[in-house]
């Protein structure tokens, strides 16, 4: 990925049981859309991570629904906990 800026991405989606600020701090920086996802390790990828997944790639600022936590880049939500 480029710095920030100089991107030449429009979105991306991050799916990891261990995100962390690093994480949280690398998607402020870019003024791309960015959908982070943090699977809970003990039941890893569910359904709700995938129709966030699904959302986000249809519209990009509209935020997932509220089953999927995660953090959006243009209508930012912030993961629980």
């Amino acid at each position: 990925m480029e710095a920030a800026g100089d991107a030449d991405w429009d979105s991306v989606v991050w799916i990891d049981d261990v995100l962390g600020t690093d994480a949280r701090e690398w998607a402020h920086i870019h003024d791309q859309a960015v959908l982070l996802q943090k699977p809970d390790p003990d039941q890893g990828l569910t359904e709700a991570h995938v129709i966030a997944v699904e959302e986000f790639r249809g519209s990009k600022v509209r935020p997932p629904g509220p089953a999927a936590p995660s953090l959006l880049r243009r209508g930012r939500r912030t993961p629980p906990g």
